[in-house]
């Protein structure tokens, strides 16, 4: 009978506690679903300023070269950009995947990785990115 009895208890805190983390783990989800599409804004602003501030017509998305209209994208800072792992891992496919084909080995390949990855931090100028590229981004 005492066993029971506690093993009851255990069961309502453990129940409990459940209970607590779910409700922890929707809050964080939906904190960085409201961080996402704030920042998501942001830069749709940022990019909307920039366009406003240009006679240009149309550009390019900085990471897949896509074609933007006048009044699209999303404009990032260069840390943001260098700073995002899908954005690491995306360079790092495109470029392990031609380097590869033209015969260079692993080391070449994340030398050439990491070059650009520090040139993309260093850019002076921020970044466009079209409605596709923008989720490499957000988390």
């Amino acid at each position: 009978m005492l066993c029971r009895d506690y093993s009851d208890i255990l069961r309502s805190i453990l129940m409990k506690r459940y209970r607590i983390f779910v409700v922890l783990a929707i809050f964080l989800l939906s904190s960085s679903l409201m961080c996402a599409k704030g920042k998501k804004d942001l830069w749709k602003s940022n990019a909307a300023a920039w366009w406003n501030n240009t006679s240009k017509s149309s550009g390019y998305c900085d990471i897949c070269n896509v074609t933007i209209s006048k009044g699209e994208g999303y404009l990032l800072s260069s840390d943001e950009v260098a700073s995002s792992p899908k954005y690491k891992d995306y360079v790092f496919k495109q470029q392990s995947s031609i380097m590869k084909a033209l015969g260079m080995g692993d080391q070449e390949i994340m030398d050439s990785v990491s070059r650009l990855l520090s040139q993309a931090k260093e850019s002076p100028t921020p970044w466009i990115s079209c409605n596709k590229c923008i989720d490499m981004f957000l988390p």
